[in-house]
């Protein structure tokens, strides 16, 4: 499912991002996503285009406060990765904390972004990623990387279900 976001809403994820980034950094936390703070906010856009565009296509609330342990729309946990024009997307990092290993039956919805198109792959929880994929522990960092394929994805349309 393709998902175009026009300019205002364009603007309402990016002061979203804004907001969670001041939240963020005042309450001490470390940015974790890049030593170019450019690049960490064009993470962050990215990720709240995506969420903004579930929340379109599912009619879910979308959480645009800064609140750790709350899901971003609804009930769902929405991931997104960036398109490379030269090097179609094949498969996504899903980042798993701690605390995920304690929700097996989470739905994650996964997302490819390309400035202000959305284009919403599907989702799964992470018991069922589980079965087919063993994660990864990179350095000494809090999380585990499952390398997720797009075929092991539920088409969004059941995410209703």
């Amino acid at each position: 499912m393709l998902i175009e976001l026009d300019g205002a809403e364009v603007l309402r994820a990016a002061a979203s991002t804004l907001y969670k980034i001041n939240v963020s950094l005042n309450a001490g936390h470390k940015d974790r996503r890049s030593l170019d703070r450019l690049i960490g906010m064009n993470f962050m856009l990215q990720g709240a285009l995506a969420e903004l565009a579930v929340s379109l296509a599912t009619g879910k609330p979308w959480t645009t406060e800064y609140e750790p342990f709350v899901n971003d729309v609804g009930d769902l946990e929405v991931r997104s990765r960036n398109y490379k024009p030269n090097s179609p997307p094949t498969s996504y990092r899903l980042r798993s904390y701690e605390l995920d290993k304690h929700l097996p039956s989470q739905k994650f919805v996964f997302c490819t972004t390309d400035e202000n198109r959305v284009r919403i792959d599907g989702w799964a929880t992470i018991a069922e990623l589980a079965r087919k994929w063993r994660p990864t522990r990179i350095g000494e960092d809090d999380y585990e990387v499952y390398n997720i394929s797009e075929l092991w994805l539920h088409p969004i349309e059941t995410v209703l279900l």
